[in-house]
């Protein structure tokens, strides 16, 4: 069988290949229609953890639905033996069991050939991955880990490729396949105070900027080493508390939630981006103006960062 994607990388069953099992399928159909779905795909995976690249691995399957259908009764038979004998077999399975189904009242008639518009979703720079592709892209992460010398980075790398197509006795012919690549990255300080997160997930491999991911998580585990906490004082009173704050978005830096009754919990959401000192006046709920809520519930009310400006 023919295959789609880089040699090197991912190998996933040729659209060609891919209509040949459904084409079988038709030819041993008994029943008023026959709706034929094959998919292929293959996903691969880099996991590091404790400055340490730890396993690899690349996994890849094809599997067929078949749904025959008689009248309004109609059953669904999934398997992925491709071999004429496994075609024949979940054809004949899924016709015996139509027969027993009720009737459906909400059965349509099957689709015929369709106009489908071109959507972008497969890049060659992600089906050409190989496993040493994602331990390069792993080392961003952890030779800047190594060379700090006081944080562990471990994170995980996962990028596939995936084919469908659809096919039935009234001529349709529905195809699509796409890429994907997913990188997730947590530092920690070694003094277990500070943690950071960083992510990316794009179809295009090459659309993602590693280096950037772990210079984010990186900063962020370094900015969260010995955070500030802050006490709120009795009902009836103000408290004052003065700390410095980081946010990837700085007009969104602070969630306050104010249980109906009194002050309870302050949230700190904390980033990336340095904001000058700020100072956070909280009070009784009832001093604040109506204009400042952000969200009330039952649970409480939550306010943002501007809400300070009404104050």
């Amino acid at each position: 069988m023919a295959a789609a994607g880089n040699s090197d990388g991912f190998s996933i069953m040729s659209q060609g290949d891919m209509q040949a099992i459904i084409d079988r399928a038709i030819k041993a159909s008994t029943a008023d229609n026959i709706t034929v779905i094959v998919t292929t795909s293959a996903t691969g995976n880099t996991r590091f953890a404790a400055n340490q690249l730890s396993t690899s691995g690349d996994i890849s399957d094809t599997s067929v639905v078949v749904e025959s259908a008689f009248g309004p009764k109609h059953a669904t038979v999934s398997g992925n033996d491709l071999s004429d004998d496994g075609i024949r077999a979940m054809v004949a399975k899924s016709e015996s069991l139509a027969k027993l189904a009720p009737d459906d009242p909400e059965s349509m008639p099957p689709l015929g050939a369709q106009q489908y518009t071109s959507v972008p979703a497969w890049f060659d720079s992600t089906a050409a991955l190989t496993a040493g592709d994602r331990a390069k892209a792993a080392l961003t992460a952890l030779q800047p880990a190594r060379k700090a010398g006081n944080v562990t980075a471990a994170g995980f790398i996962t990028t596939g490729a995936q084919a469908t197509l659809a096919g039935n006795k009234a001529g349709l012919a529905a195809y699509f396949r796409s890429t994907s690549a997913n990188y997730t990255l947590t530092v920690r300080t070694a003094d277990g105070t500070g943690s950071g997160w960083a992510g990316a997930d794009n179809k295009d491999w090459s659309a993602i900027d590693f280096a950037a991911v772990a210079d984010r998580a990186l900063h962020k585990a370094q900015l969260a080493r010995n955070p500030v906490v802050l006490q709120i004082l009795g009902s009836a009173q103000i408290s004052a508390g003065q700390f410095r704050a980081n946010h990837e978005t700085p007009g969104f830096v602070l969630i306050l939630r104010f249980p109906s009754s009194s002050l309870v919990t302050v949230v700190l959401l904390i980033s990336t981006v340095e904001l000058q000192q700020l100072v956070f006046v909280l009070g009784k709920m009832a001093g604040l103006r109506s204009q400042a809520l952000l969200d009330r519930t039952p649970e409480g009310t939550t306010f943002g960062l501007d809400f300070l400006d009404v104050l």
